[in-house]
């Protein structure tokens, strides 16, 4: 009779511990997507259209079409903040209005941008810290903003900022997530024609 006694109680507490296990691996990821979903809507309320306009500018000025040398970055010229010339499919550099940077300057005083990619990489690399610590789902993070972390990590990587400004995080997530996010699906925030 003991015997069973034991055996008995011995199941219930298995089945309970498992439950309680399940359960809180259940929140846990609740709680990151919850998480996931606040700083994408953190990043877009701290980003302003401009910051986003300058960051589609400096995708396409490193493109390959941009006709750009190795760590430089195409942007059009800008008086106060206002960005002189709009297009940058023109193939005729000559007669555009624009320079070319080093991705360095993106991110030292005074900036061509107005700090706008900083900007956007400052925040980023709050996101990928969360998300590094596993506090955030990174499908959901990758699938919204995607686009602007590879973005971001290709100038800090392809720059070394990630020693000079403080950007470990980004690098870590670039890296991280090399292999994987290939089969995620993510939202296009640029496209080059």
């Amino acid at each position: 009779m003991e015997q069973i006694l034991d055996i008995t109680r011995t199941i219930v507490i298995t089945v309970g511990v498992t439950i309680a296990v399940f359960t809180f691996w259940a929140n846990s990821r609740q709680r990151a997507l919850e998480n996931s979903i606040r700083l994408v809507d953190m990043f877009f309320k701290s980003v302003s259209e401009n910051d986003l306009r300058w960051f589609r500018y400096a995708f396409k000025g490193t493109a390959e079409h941009a006709n750009v040398p190795p760590n430089q970055v195409r942007l059009p010229l800008s008086l106060n903040g206002i960005i002189v010339e709009e297009d940058l499919s023109d193939e005729n550099s000559d007669s555009r209005s624009d320079r070319v940077y080093p991705i360095s300057d993106l991110f030292s005083e005074g900036p061509p941008d107005q700090g706008a990619i900083s900007r956007i990489c400052n925040i980023v690399e709050i996101i990928a810290y969360e998300t590094n610590r596993k506090a955030a789902d990174s499908r959901y993070i990758y699938y919204r903003i995607g686009q602007i972390i590879d973005f971001c990590a290709e100038l800090v990587i392809v720059a070394d900022l990630d020693r000079k400004f403080g950007y470990p995080n980004v690098a870590k997530i670039s890296r991280k997530w090399r292999r994987r996010s290939k089969k995620w699906p993510g939202e296009i925030h640029v496209s080059i024609e």
